[in-house]
This record gives structure tokens, sequence and C-alpha cells, in this order.
């Protein structure tokens, strides 16, 4: 199965939030969680769960 771009998403906001606590990233230049807010990827995936499930049925 291919992978969802909100778990990439997810990823690259988690790697920003640790680059930000160990100092190798200012948080003005963190652009991660700004595009993908919280509530962008809970729609997102419900859209790609609802995508799947039609899918598997046919």
């Amino acid at each position: 199965m291919a992978e969802r771009p909100t778990t990439c998403w997810r990823q690259g906001i988690a790697e920003e939030a640790a680059e930000i606590a160990a100092g190798t990233l200012v948080p003005e230049c963190a652009c991660m969680a700004g595009l993908f807010p919280e509530k962008l990827l809970t729609a997102t995936d419900a859209v790609l769960d609802t995508f799947e499930d039609q899918r598997c049925r046919t």
C-alpha cells in the first residue's frame, strides 16, 4: 500500500519541532505546521479512508 501524504506531512512537522527543540531551527523558519494544520490532516485522512473503503468494495 502506498504511503499517505499525511504521514509525510506529520513526519515533517515532527522533524521541525525536534529541530526547534534542539536549537537548530528558529521557529520563524518552520513552515510545516502552518502549511498542514491538524484540521487539514484529519480531513485529508477522512477522505482517503472513504476512498480506500470504496475501492476495496469494488
